[in-house]
């Protein structure tokens, strides 16, 4: 499995937006607006604003550090998450193999990696939105071992 660079996401979001706001300046798919749709793709909409990609991460860090190390390498797996705002890319990886959270990509492939905005991340791991509707409406990209992906659940997830 290829890496996906930052430039490459990059240039795919600058060229979706793009795309979609040369088309349809007014009205995209049905009733969707171009401020709704600048929300959808990542602008700066948040339901926790105090809240930056990393500080949630660093949660997660020490959510992953308190659980059961042994069921965390049962299910083991190496994720990355490439978290998009405007035309910057923050990742991060989960690796389960060694239960630890760290800025950046991964040295090896990851099993699984996810590419979605800020805003649908946050909604994924404070839980405003049910992961498959994300991934179902397209929110989110997922490659490589999605079953596994659906089992993360208790390792990203806030309160």
């Amino acid at each position: 499995m290829d890496r996906v660079s930052y430039e490459n996401i990059q240039n795919g979001v600058h060229t979706a937006i793009s795309n979609e706001l040369d088309a349809h300046p007014r009205r995209i798919r049905g009733t969707l607006t171009v401020p709704l749709l600048r929300r959808e793709l990542g602008a700066s909409h948040s339901d926790q604003p105090n809240q930056s990609k990393a500080d949630v991460v660093a949660r997660i860090r020490s959510r992953v550090e308190s659980v059961d190390p042994n069921k965390a390498k049962e299910l083991g797996g190496v994720f990355l998450f490439n978290i998009i705002k405007g035309t910057s890319v923050y990742s991060w990886t989960l690796d389960l193999n060694n239960v630890t959270v760290y800025e950046g990509e991964p040295d090896e492939d990851p099993d699984t990696t996810f590419t979605l905005n800020e805003h649908y991340f946050k909604q994924l791991v404070f839980g405003k939105e049910d992961p498959r509707v994300i991934m179902q409406a397209g929110r989110c990209s997922v490659t490589g071992d999605i079953m596994r992906a659906m089992k993360l659940e208790p390792y990203i997830k806030l309160e």
